[in-house]
Parts: C-alpha cells; sequence; structure tokens
C-alpha cells in the first residue's frame, strides 16, 4: 500500500525493564536526542518520536512502551530527518510526522507490524509538520508550516494525504497544535503574525477561524490543543509576560481559564484530556535554567504538580513538550534535559509524576 521499507518488529532493540525510578538512579540511561511526542493506547502501548542525536546529526527517534519497557525502533529511511508529533487510534494504526533535512514533509504509519513512509505533499521549501491527530483509519491531520512561513494542512482520507485550503494564509501565521474527535469535528491552533491566539475550526467541510470575544489576550501563543467531544477541548500556550495559558471550550464559546504560572513565567507545550475533570498539561519554567512544568485541571481548577529533578547532572535546563493519558492513573509525559541533549520520560501514576529510564 505504502510502497516503502517495511521494519518488521525484529527491529526492535530490547532494552531491560527499568520501572518507575527518581533521576538520581538514571545515570547513563538516556538518549543523546530530544523527545517530541508522545501517545499511548493502553497501559502496554506507547509510542515516543523525537531525534537521536548519537549520530551527530539528528535521525529520526522512535521508541516504544510494551508495559515493561521502552525499546528503540527502527524508522523507515530515519536518517533522513526528525519526528515532531505522534497520534495513535490503536495498537495497530499510529501515525508520526516530522520533516527531512533536505526540507520536505516527512509522515510513517505504524500497521501493527512495521512503520513505512508514506508520501506526503511537501509545496515549498523547508516544509515541516509539527503536530498530528487521528479519529480512525481513513480520517487523519498533520499541521505544520512551508519554508516560506505559511501555514501547511494535509488530511488522510484512507487512500492519501492531500494539502487542504485553510484561512491562515498570511506569512507568520503558524500552526502548532491539532486535535480532531470525529470526520465533522477537528481544531488547529497557532499564532498570527499579530500575536494574537490564532484557532481554526473544522465543521466536516471547511476550515473557519474562530473569533471569539475570549481569545482577545495580548501576545497569546497556543501550542497544543486536545479535545473529546464537539462540545469540550482544551488549548494551552502562554501570553502576556510569560504568563502559562489555558483556554476552554465548551461548546460556545472559548474561555481563559486561570493557570498557575511559576516564578519568572512559564509557557505550556503539550496538553491531554481523558474527561471533562481530568486533563493534565505540561511545559516549561521561563527562568534563566528553565526547569520541568506539570499541571492538572480536576474540574474546577487548575493545581500545579511537582516533577522530578530533571537529570543526575544537575543540569535544570529541562523541558516537557508532549503529554498523553491512558487513564486518571497512567500518563506520560516526554521531553528533553542536560541542556536540551537528552531525553526525558516521565509516568503519572495518578498521584505524581516518576521518571523512567529510557533506551541508553
Amino acid at each position: 500500500m505504502f510502497g516503502s521499507l517495511a521494519v518488521g518488529l525484529a527491529a526492535v532493540v530490547p532494552i531491560a525493564a527499568p520501572g518507575p525510578a527518581g533521576a538520581a538512579g538514571l545515570s547513563g540511561r538516556v538518549i543523546d536526542g530530544r523527545l517530541t511526542g508522545v501517545a499511548a493506547t493502553s497501559a502496554r502501548d506507547a509510542w515516543a518520536v523525537g531525534s537521536d542525536f548519537n549520530s551527530g546529526r539528528g535521525n529520526v527517534l522512535l521508541l516504544r512502551w510494551n508495559g515493561r519497557a521502552w525499546s528503540k525502533v527502527q524508522s523507515p529511511d530515519e536518517s533522513t530527518g526528525f519526528l515532531n508529533a505522534v497520534a495513535a487510534e490503536s495498537a495497530s494504526d499510529a501515525w508520526a510526522v516530522g520533516g527531512t533535512n533536505s526540507g520536505k514533509t516527512f509522515i510513517v504509519h505504524w500497521n501493527g507490524r512495521s512503520w513505512r513512509r508514506v508520501p506526503s505533499p511537501s509545496p515549498g521549501k523547508g516544509d515541516t509538520l509539527d503536530a498530528v491527530t487521528a479519529t480512525s483509519a481513513g480520517n487523519a491531520w498533520a499541521i505544520g508550516s512551508t519554508g516560506n512561513a505559511h501555514t501547511l494542512m494535509e488530511r488522510w482520507n484512507g487512500r492519501s494525504w492531500r494539502v487542504v485550503a485553510n484561512p491562515a494564509k498570511a506569512a507568520d501565521d503558524f500552526l502548532f497544535g491539532v486535535a480532531a474527535t470525529s470526520a465533522r469535528n477537528a481544531w488547529a491552533v497557532g499564532y498570527t503574525h499579530g500575536l494574537k491566539a490564532l484557532i481554526l475550526h473544522w465543521n466536516g467541510r471547511t476550515w473557519k477561524p474562530v473569533t471569539d470575544p475570549g481569545l482577545r489576550i495580548n501576545f497569546a501563543h497556543l501550542l497544543a490543543v486536545t479535545a473529546t467531544s464537539a462540545s469540550d477541548a482544551w488549548a494551552v500556550g502562554n501570553a502576556g509576560a510569560d504568563e502559562t495559558l489555558a483556554l476552554h471550550w465548551n461548546g460556545k464559546s472559548w474561555k481563559r481559564m486561570p493557570s498557575p504560572t511559576p516564578a519568572g513565567g512559564g509557557l505550556l507545550l503539550g496538553v491531554a484530556i481523558r474527561s471533562a475533570t481530568n486533563v493534565l498539561a505540561v511545559g516549561e519554567n521561563a527562568s534563566d535554567n528553565p526547569d520541568t512544568l506539570s499541571m492538572r485541571w480536576n474540574g474546577h481548577t487548575w493545581r500545579r504538580l511537582p516533577t522530578p529533578s530533571p537529570g543526575p547532572r544537575q543540569d535544570h535546563d529541562a523541558s516537557l513538550s508532549a503529554v498523553a493519558e491512558v487513564s486518571a492513573t497512567d500518563a506520560w509525559a516526554v521531553g528533553t534535559c542536560d541542556g536540551a541533549t537528552a531525553s526525558l520520560i516521565l509516568r503519572w501514576n495518578g498521584r505524581s509524576w516518576k521518571r523512567v529510564a529510557s533506551p541508553s
């Protein structure tokens, strides 16, 4: 179907089961790279993606959780680029997107046995895809930007990826997050060249910009979005003087919900929802030595959650880029630490975040 290199499960490199652990016990057990996306379908099935720096130039990085350990999984054309995001509809249907070193879009698909590269449109030079979402085998979205600073939106129809027109056409308009709940309901978020929040909605026929009074926030950047239904969605980022920003869609309008901001400022980069009373957001603080940031919505308020020390070298240049929830007591967050050179994986057990070793 996809006509590219097939990589079977034999390519998975097993790593000894790490188990939840604190940072102090992880010396030498992290990847020299960064993780930028995570997705999970069950307690025994999760994916994390990013870039592996072991080669010295940055290669595609794919990790899989099997319920006991994280393992490296070979990617087709892994030396050609990087991955920014991953979405999994089931244990046999997942997408990962990013870009190539030559400035083209890069999309790979997991069919339950292997990852295969899927042809994707790349209308410009320096194109990249930053986010992906899927609701079925015949409906997925990927968003990003072209090399000339225009937004790029592509849709999977079950047979091929096609560019879809969108109303964010101005130069320096950016889209960074996308989420869909059905073929007739999807959101894409980012910000405009005027540093205003940018939200687009898909109604099954066209993308339309949302002009909501609740979005009139100065210097707003939206970097991620999640949704469970047509009446429940969250978008996160930052605004103003490095304040965390969390917006909620209730089916009628977007409203800013107060969220804690660390001393010195904060930035939210990822968000995941399981229910109206269980939402997780992750990112980083904005101090001179950035550290990981996490918070949880309990249906009434956002509360900050403690996160483990980022690394054995105590270099607090750490950040969490993405989060995925399996249940109220099981979630994953991924990012980087040690000056953005080493991978970082955290697991939520319903009470606290614990660091988990990644393949070295």
